[in-house]
């Protein structure tokens, strides 16, 4: 996945890999389905897929005619991802694609680990067209006010909904709309405990009872490219 150079975390990349070679992934092929629903984007239009992993989006994609283009920065993930579409190596904070040359971009957990995420907006906002849609898959934290104290550190930096329409606003994109899907979230932690995983401690832990206080939670949203003009006369 796209995002910081420190070790991979299982909440924020979304992705677990068991030790059994199982690739646990946070939410399936029906929260993508509606991602791309929530994007409107027709066959033959133009997607990005940011941060696309192994390309199990690209190939959903696929099957519904859109000509989705991944980027990622992981060698392995490229590799895997190229044989659903086409995929480059690339950060967010710096596409090498023209000005508004999509219709539209997909981000599945990759909006919360970019190093510089409002480089990364502007960047989007860049090569999206006029009016082309971001979707975005994120966990973030339900409860407001500031985070509680005694968060694990995968925890603390989680967002909530206020935050993520406010940032998205000052980068020139207009909310659409949120939905929460927090389920896709109990379901991924089930899952990768199962699977063998050790992030039972996030929720059992020391830091527990903040866990319980932040109230994680797991939302598709949708934005569309403002443009200046628009805002001024909106």
């Amino acid at each position: 996945m796209i995002g910081r150079s420190a070790p991979r975390d299982l909440y924020r990349t979304g992705r677990f890999d068991a030790p059994g070679g199982e690739t646990v992934r946070l939410g399936d092929s029906e929260l993508t389905g509606r991602a791309l629903d929530l994007g409107g984007w027709r066959a033959g239009e133009r997607v990005l897929d940011l941060g696309c992993g192994g390309g199990a989006s690209l190939a959903l994609m696929r099957l519904r005619g859109i000509a989705a283009v991944g980027a990622d920065v992981s060698p392995a993930a490229l590799a895997a991802a190229r044989r659903n579409g086409a995929a480059v190596a690339a950060d967010g904070a710096c596409l090498p694609f023209a000005d508004g040359g999509f219709a539209g971009v997909l981000a599945e957990c990759s909006l919360g680990l970019m190093a510089d995420l409002p480089r990364t907006l502007r960047e989007l906002r860049r090569v999206l067209a006029p009016g082309g849609r971001l979707v975005a898959a994120e966990p973030y934290r339900r409860a407001a006010g500031p985070p509680p104290d005694g968060l694990p550190a995968c925890l603390r930096d989680l967002r909530t909904r206020a935050e993520w329409c406010a940032l998205l606003a000052a980068h020139g994109f207009a909310p659409l709309g949120w939905e929460d899907r927090s389920e896709a979230l109990r379901a991924f932690a089930a899952r990768i405990i199962f699977a063998g995983g050790a992030p039972a401690s996030v929720w059992c832990g020391p830091g527990a009872a903040a866990v319980k206080r932040m109230r994680p939670g797991y939302a598709l949203f949708v934005a569309r490219r403002e443009d200046r003009k628009e805002a001024d006369h909106g």
